[in-house]
């Protein structure tokens, strides 16, 4: 089995991965205890929630209400996950905040190198690509880089930010991070 960008990425710190089994949430106590608790605190709160209780009728208690702009919904949650790290006090914290807790715990923190750091938050199709004379090609698009030239009959894979295909992360098979590259098309002359 070939490793995923994040297997790679936690190898280099030497931390084990372990795989979970699908739809076992009881695995995953913290993230999930987190998930329920955004959930529960304060998407239930915002216009639209698709899991709100129904009146009478199947109807919602502000259907006219509209639904918050991205950047309204970010706003809101950075403001609950700003109190829920510096003013929240989980019973199983003894009273203290999660910044609070995160700060007395002893474990050293070391930087970490930013080509470690290029494995995390990409998505990858698994397919494997290569480079040619007009870069490598994604969703039908080319995408170039100074650091391609040369480079041409290479294979690679490519990974990606959901929802921004203006860039791509470009790899080695070996799972190297070997550059970025930008849609040929918004690239500049140079």
């Amino acid at each position: 089995m070939e490793p995923n960008g994040a297997a790679l990425a936690m190898g280099a710190f030497a931390v084990p991965v372990v795989d979970l089994s699908a739809y076992s949430p009881h695995l995953k106590g913290t993230i999930e205890a987190l998930n329920d608790a955004v959930e529960d605190m304060l998407f239930v709160s915002m216009p639209r929630y698709v899991h709100q209780q129904t009146l009478t009728g199947g109807r919602t208690a502000d259907p006219d209400e509209p639904a918050l702009s991205f950047e309204a919904f970010v706003e809101l949650l950075l403001k609950w996950v700003h109190w829920w790290n510096t003013e929240h006090q989980p019973r199983a914290l003894g009273g203290r905040t999660p910044m609070q807790a995160w700060s007395c715990d002893p474990t050293p923190l070391h930087d970490v190198a930013a080509e470690h750091l290029a494995h995390f938050g990409l998505e990858d199709d698994g397919r494997t690509r290569t480079i040619t004379t007009q870069g490598v090609q994604w969703r039908n698009r080319h995408y170039i880089a100074p650091w391609m030239v040369g480079q041409a009959g290479v294979r690679v894979a490519v990974r990606h930010l959901p929802h921004h295909d203006l860039t791509i992360e470009v790899f080695g098979l070996d799972g190297v991070h070997l550059g970025s590259a930008v849609l040929a098309e918004a690239a500049s002359e140079e």
